[in-house]
């Protein structure tokens, strides 16, 4: 079997891909373990954006999930909440 020109260049790219994507993978699970202050504050930062767009959502859900219920059904004389 005749290898192809490229073929050669694809597997050394492969090679340097798979050492750079190991190196990535150990940077980050240092940058995990030794509780660096800087992706600390990134993740911390990160779930107070998340935890505030999820209010504001559900705020804005409760509103308008109650007003659609009142003006599409209207008042009941004599209905309890059930």
């Amino acid at each position: 079997m005749r290898l192809r020109a490229w073929e050669p260049r694809l597997q050394s790219r492969k090679t340097f891909l798979m050492n750079t994507f190991s190196d990535s993978a150990v940077t980050a699970f240092s940058l995990i373990t030794a509780l660096d202050p800087m992706l600390a504050s990134i993740v911390f930062r990160s779930l107070a954006v998340s935890a505030c767009a999820c209010v504001i959502a559900c705020s804005a859900g409760l509103l308008l999930g109650a007003w659609l219920g009142v003006s599409l059904q209207g008042p009941r004389r004599g209905a309890g909440l059930a």
